[in-house]
């Protein structure tokens, strides 16, 4: 409820007139006018050496005008309850050779955190089921300065407007993400498992300031009484008598000045006390997605912010409502049946192995995950695949193992299936197109080949249990170059060659011991 404003005009806004829908209707021309000058003129960043901060800044004109015509949405507040549904494309944005891409495992799960954050505004995403999902490979986009990130958003998302268009890139203009022309911008590794930068930057998009805003990229000893005013914008003072006029212009979040990334107490507050324009003591409450409290401290909207993006999303976003009831759940206990390989009896060849399982009725997506443990603490392989019931894993997987598979369904709506519902399969890998129980036991590589003296080979083994072998380098001609002996240990071994002090020609990589011979070409380059 908005019924506690102290702006000078509150009693003209308690009744709205058909001067205060005309002011509204001028207002969304402004709001027009002022989103087509930040297309030419970027959100400044804060350029923080930090890691984590956020590239935006300000009061949006939509919030201004909101937070002045409070009284427009008091009574649809009194009893908006229902859900608002989201759909979301995400984009993920990788190098212009094709590596880099944010796995979409991880933006699902990423969605689903978020879905969890904004539970209490009734607010779900889902992935739009006629376009979930795009990739690209472009480096100036990938890693960009404001001006890339003008670039690639005004390319993409002009076409795109009834959806929330997330996109996740390497590096977005220096920070860990940002909100601007009508998109979010993720740095992939401020992604992660419960991180709140998902939720920070869609609150942005949804109009929310920080909870500190005006100290924005402003330094301040906060030993002292902070000014009246900072950035052209009044200062919050603790007693909430300009909480409304001041800081973010919500009275139920405290003051806040912390412009950088800050660890809270056991109590949730901030440990560095400030001092409002009167010199009363505070501390910053770190429970607020909007601050930069770290993640840890972090996890809700106050009402009033609720409020704000529940009418943002109604007013300015309503093109994303496009369902009013939710969609079909998977069941929480739905489980992925595995067809084969099922368990450690059945060989596969370690760099060639295909997996079969089963659909799940009303599911979309299968992430496929194998490991070393059944608990799948460390996981060697990870893939998302769309509307698939097999795939063929060609990563070089450890040899002679025993390892361990299972998958886990998702839809374009249900994104957070727990994972100890999943049924684990096993296998054990071995060579089995080698000619004897050596290069059974061993998976082995040369790399780089070619070498070259600026660029030496090693050479990668991997075995399960420990061994010893002889390794020698012959030349065309037959002479012997080196040799070495060396042990192997469980796991992965790298070993340098001394490729750098040879001839560029063909040479012969011999590995031997009691269990056999093993020979594989290398070739040295000018």
């Amino acid at each position: 409820m908005h019924t506690a404003r102290t702006f000078a005009a509150k009693e003209q806004r308690r009744h709205p007139t058909l001067l205060h829908l005309l002011k509204h209707l001028l207002m969304r021309l402004l709001i027009t006018l002022v989103a087509l000058f930040y297309a030419v003129f970027p959100l400044r960043s804060q350029h923080q050496e930090e890691h984590g901060t956020c590239g935006y800044t300000g009061i949006s004109p939509w919030i201004d005008w909101y937070q002045r015509n409070g009284t427009l949405f008091e009574a649809a507040e009194d009893g908006d309850t229902a859900w608002l549904y989201v759909p979301v494309t995400l984009h993920l944005v990788g190098t212009s050779n094709g590596t880099g891409h944010f796995p979409l495992e991880q933006a699902i799960t990423a969605l689903c955190w978020t879905n969890h954050l904004f539970e209490e505004a009734r607010i779900r995403f889902y992935l739009m089921p006629t376009d979930p999902v795009r990739y690209y490979n472009n480096s100036s986009w990938y890693d960009h300065d404001f001006s890339g990130g003008f670039n690639m958003l005004n390319t993409v998302v002009p076409s795109l407007r009834n959806r929330l268009n997330i996109f996740v890139v390497g590096n977005p203009a220096g920070n860990c993400g940002y909100a601007w022309m009508d998109a979010v911008v993720m740095r992939n590794s401020c992604s992660g498992p419960d991180n709140i930068t998902w939720a920070h930057e869609i609150g942005h998009h949804f109009s929310l300031p920080h909870t500190f805003s005006g100290w924005e990229g402003f330094d301040w000893n906060y030993s002292q009484p902070a000014p009246p005013t900072i950035s052209g914008w009044a200062v919050e003072k603790t007693d909430a008598s300009n909480c409304y006029s001041a800081g973010d212009g919500f009275c139920d979040t405290p003051p806040d000045y912390l412009n950088y990334r800050w660890p809270c107490d056991a109590a949730g507050l901030s440990t560095v006390p400030q001092k409002d324009p009167d010199g009363v003591t505070f501390h910053s409450d770190g429970s607020l997605i909007m601050s930069y409290a770290f993640d840890r401290c972090s996890g809700r909207f106050s009402p009033e912010q609720i409020a704000a993006m529940r009418a943002n999303l109604q007013t300015e976003h309503k093109s994303y409502l496009q369902i009013n009831t939710s969609m079909p759940e998977l069941p929480d206990d739905a489980q992925v049946e595995l067809v084969s390989p099922l368990d450690s009896t059945q060989f596969v060849q370690y760099n060639h192995i295909e997996l079969k399982w089963k659909k799940v009725p009303g599911a979309r997506y299968y992430v496929v995950e194998i490991s070393r443990t059944p608990t799948f603490s460390q996981r060697f392989y990870s893939e998302t695949f769309v509307d698939a019931d097999h795939a063929v894993v060609t990563k070089t997987l450890p040899n002679n193992w025993t390892l361990f598979w299972r998958v886990r369904a998702y839809s374009d709506w249900d994104l957070c299936q727990p994972h100890d519902q999943a049924q684990v399969g096993s296998f054990r890998t071995q060579n089995l197109s080698a000619t004897n129980e050596l290069e059974r036991r061993v998976a082995f590589m040369l790399k780089p080949n070619p070498a070259t003296a600026a660029h030496p080979a090693q050479w990668v083994a991997q075995v399960e249990n420990a061994m010893t072998v002889a390794l020698t380098l012959h030349d065309a001609a037959g002479r012997l170059c080196w040799q070495d002996e060396v042990r192997l240990y469980p796991g992965e071994n790298t070993i340098a060659l001394p490729t750098a002090q040879l001839a560029a020609g063909i040479y012969t990589l011999g590995v031997r011991n009691e269990l056999g011979l093993a020979v594989r070409r290398l070739v040295v380059a000018e």
